[in-house]
């Protein structure tokens, strides 16, 4: 057998794909809607076969090397077909594999690629239902691995992290550059950036678009992608395309997803890029808050800025080699920036405070905060400060003992004035955090209970906020639209579990998940970041594939590492004629003895 830490082989990985009852199910819903056939039909066995060399495009990196290498060794495919057959219980896979041009042609009939063209931004009808139908197998596959359990306590302030699913988008350079341009005067129509003579032979995709975020430019389509992280490795909960705003593509396949899973999902974790109204729409209609990195108040911190000129000031006056135009972002101010800003900050004693938990950004002024990186380096941030208003408790005296608090970077603080500047002086701390709904509107609202310590009566008391979202999709009308309050904006600003709190790093960090998996499916597509296909209805499916392939890895790791565990209860689907279908346990012996041989 294969050794179980051991990454598997592009072979072992097909072969996985092979051995998942997965494969099967949704194969026979490709074969269904695309074909017409299904798995009655005597055909369905070509389906399999050319939806496996399919999905081997994004193992091998390419449609044409995965067909070639099966063609090539006929004892490679025949161990495919010899899993097919003990899953099934029927020889079903052809006697050779499909050519590249057969799989083409096969993926062309049930996902046209001129449906965008024709038809608009949304996936093709078959594809759609695929897609749903990828996540119901998907959400089955976590519950089976561990993750989205039933009756789970829900406390956003101490969240467990099988609860979480985390979201993100990454772009997918377009396959080909090849664009027409028309003269209007003569009429003629010229193309570029390819060596096709017209614009009807020439491979010109037929959607890319262009945004600037965060300094950098992106061209192609942005997916976006729902996962949950597994004891067995990640299993992908959907994917989908976001053509405009990357965070209603991200509600959108979540929102999806949440009517497959229910109350399986207690939080979302996404970046700052999820913003404005979907947080209050996702809490207010679903009950589910999302954690994250507070928006801050100016992107690169004064502080900062300042210490990059100075730095490249003096650099450039050095006279050494090399530095007489160095930028103001070039690797060597950015390292003596840092070098600067960790001495300032006193770097020991802060990650020292920070390992034994104490709130990071005790003793700043309002609006700063600091943190220690993945990196072990110290972080600013100028972040965004809304006033809460006060609150009071009986004090030793009998009399209101009252404490102003701020909202900063989404953590509540108490905030004492000292010499004119407003300083946190004391976190307080969230006890518990859960949701209720209001009695009249329906909507979801998320209760909190907070701690502090009343330096006058020498003991804690505690106290509850109360966030009403406000439950409206899109942009506000002029009717509807209003300022929020400073206590609002605090409101909606605040999270239970916020990034200067010791557990925050843990939870926060499920998201660097999604940015792994995109690193893993880029390196399987065409060249790094370009996309595998010219049409945008066929790069969806080649995401969507590769999560496949994910959740086959998961299940894969899962039989390694549990020998005795049986499969779940679905079984793999019965040929015509070939009898009942291989039992669970069965399939596990012959899932041994294929990944022995």
């Amino acid at each position: 057998m294969p050794s179980l830490y051991e990454p598997p082989t592009e072979d072992e990985t097909l072969l996985g794909v092979a051995t998942d009852p997965d494969f099967y199910d949704l194969g026979h819903e490709i074969s269904l809607i695309g074909h017409g056939r299904g798995r009655e039909d005597a055909r369905f066995g070509w389906d399999l076969g050319c939806l496996l060399m399919d999905i081997g495009g994004r193992v091998y990196g390419s449609r044409s090397k995965c067909c070639r290498v099966h063609r090539k060794n006929p004892d490679l495919y025949n161990r495919l077909r010899h899993a097919v057959t003990r899953m099934t219980g029927a020889d079903l896979l052809p006697d050779r594999p499909p050519s590249e041009d057969q799989v083409r042609q096969w993926r062309q009939q049930w996902v046209p690629s001129t449906h965008f063209r024709d038809h608009g931004p949304d996936p093709h009808p078959n594809l759609g239902t695929v897609q749903h139908r990828a996540r119901q197998l998907a959400f089955a596959r976590a519950r089976l691995l561990g993750n989205l359990p039933d009756n789970n306590p829900r406390d956003f302030a101490n969240p467990d992290p099988r609860n979480i699913v985390s979201a993100d988008g990454t772009w997918l350079s377009p396959f080909s550059s090849a664009r027409t341009w028309t003269d209007e005067r003569s009429g003629t129509t010229y193309v570029f950036n390819t060596k096709a003579k017209t614009a009807e032979t020439a491979r010109i995709p037929d959607v890319v678009r262009k945004i600037t975020k965060h300094g950098n430019s992106y061209m192609g389509i942005c997916h976006v992608t729902l996962l949950t992280r597994t004891p067995y490795g990640r299993v992908i909960l959907g994917v989908d395309r976001a053509l405009g705003w990357e965070t209603l593509g991200t509600l959108g396949l979540l929102e999806d997803f949440i009517g497959i899973a229910g109350e399986t999902v207690h939080m979302l974790c996404h970046d700052m890029g999820f913003r404005d109204w979907p947080i209050d729409w996702l809490m207010a209609e679903h009950g589910v808050p999302v954690i994250s990195t507070a928006i801050p108040e100016h992107e690169i911190p004064a502080e900062e800025t300042e210490a990059r000129l100075d730095i490249r000031k003096v650099l450039r006056e050095s006279g050494l080699p090399g530095l007489k135009n160095v930028g103001r972002d070039s690797d060597p101010v950015s390292a003596l920036v840092q070098e600067r800003l960790n001495a300032r900050g006193d770097l020991e004693a802060f990650a020292a405070a920070t390992r034994q938990g104490v709130p990071t950004g005790l003793g700043l002024p309002l609006g700063t905060s600091q943190y220690l990186s993945s990196r072990g380096n110290l972080t600013r941030v100028d972040s965004a400060a809304h006033e809460y208003g006060e609150v009071s408790h009986p004090g030793p005296d009998g009399e209101p003992c009252g404490h102003l608090l701020y909202v900063d970077d989404g953590a509540l603080w108490e905030v004492r004035v000292s010499g004119g500047a407003h300083i946190k002086a004391q976190r307080a701390i969230s006890e518990r955090s859960t949701r209720t709904k209001h009695p009249d509107t329906g909507d979801w609202a998320m209760v909190t209970t907070h701690r502090l310590l009343c330096e006058d009566a020498r003991q804690p008391f505690e106290f509850d906020t109360i966030w009403e979202p406000v439950p409206h999709r899109g942009k506000r009308t002029e009717h509807t639209k209003k300022p929020r309050t400073s206590l609002e904006k605090a409101l909606h600003a605040m999270q239970p579990l916020a990034r200067c709190d010791r557990g925050f790093g843990d939870i926060y960090g499920l998201r660097n998940d999604t940015e792994s998996w995109f690193s893993w499916l880029k390196a399987r597509m065409r060249r790094g970041e370009t996309a595998a296909s010219l049409h945008a209805d066929h790069q969806l499916l080649d995401v969507l594939y590769a999560g496949l392939i994910t959740n086959a890895l998961a299940l894969r790791q899962y039989r390694l590492s549990n020998p005795e565990a049986s499969q779940d209860s679905r079984l793999a689907p019965t040929a015509p004629g070939a009898g009942p279908a291989t039992a669970p346990g069965t399939i596990r012996a012959a899932i041994v003895e294929l990944f022995a041989r």
